[in-house]
């Protein structure tokens, strides 16, 4: 589904709307969270996520889980500027909610995201646009964690 969309917010790119917006996510410190806490908790910081996320999705927007801890958020058509507004205020309110374990109200401490962001450029196939997200969310893990970081 998140690939038919993909394709499908590229091929309706028009010269005189803003270009589609990739925001790839990480969960930071992921197999920690798991490896301390165990999967339950870890599934509960993960529909966390998801659900931050849908919360600063533009609408049209679609949300998708690619697996672990891994997200993504396309919007089809955003200005570069409110793109980059849109990844920081998901990243803020990730670090900013105190998390903690509903089976015993302990705390799980901060989690943080490393967000990766490309904006669509004029012909791209989605792999592309993938590819370039992917390698701007390594480049956000590599510069620290906890960081948005924008596709050349």
């Amino acid at each position: 589904v998140f690939e038919e969309q993909l394709a499908e917010a590229l091929a309706n790119q028009s010269p005189r709307n803003p270009p589609a917006a990739l925001i790839m996510g990480d969960i930071d410190h992921f197999k920690q969270v798991n490896d301390t806490w165990g999967h339950q908790t870890g599934d509960q910081v993960i529909r966390f996520v998801a659900s931050v996320m849908s919360r600063f999705a533009p609408e049209n927007s679609t949300v998708a889980r690619l697996g672990g801890e891994e997200f993504a958020l396309l919007i089809p058509s955003i200005a570069p500027d409110r793109a980059k507004t849109v990844a920081q205020h998901i990243r803020a309110a990730i670090e900013g909610k105190k998390l903690v374990r509903r089976s015993s109200n302990e705390d799980l401490g901060r989690i943080t995201i490393s967000l990766g962001l490309a904006q669509a450029v004029r012909g791209e196939t989605g792999e592309s646009l993938v590819s370039r997200a992917d390698a701007a969310l390594y480049a956000s893990k590599r510069g620290g964690r906890n960081r948005v970081a924008e596709a050349a």
